[in-house]
């Protein structure tokens, strides 16, 4: 019995924890807070930063609803919220969801453009 138990947790921690997001598949712009950003801005720049420099220790998101500020694109959506981010992005499997517990330091509001 402790075998199986061990093999199950084993199974859970390979497959579903500690994870890495795929930073090839992020998009050459999001839409944030109603406009469309790209390497020419910061908020993208600290972004994109930020996901390549964090692509380890994720877990896999089970479509928690979650709320927050959202970069979105068709392939690729981040969501900040306080403690945490989550990523969606297309694969040719769909689209996973991952999320990651941490203080990030990004806003929750959107202040690009003011």
């Amino acid at each position: 019995m402790a075998v199986v138990i061990l093999i199950i947790a084993a199974c859970y921690f390979y497959f579903f924890k500690n994870l890495e997001i795929e930073t090839r598949f992020i998009p050459s712009e999001f839409e944030y807070c109603g406009a469309v950003i790209n390497s020419d801005d910061m908020d993208y720049l600290n972004i994109v930063r930020w996901l390549k420099s964090n692509n380890h220790g994720w877990d896999t998101d089970w479509n928690t609803p979650i709320q927050g500020n959202i970069y979105r694109n068709p392939v690729f959506s981040v969501v900040l919220f306080d403690g945490g981010v989550s990523v969606s992005y297309k694969t040719d499997n769909g689209y996973p969801r991952f999320i990651k517990s941490v203080e990030h330091g990004f806003k929750l509001e959107c202040t690009h453009g003011s």
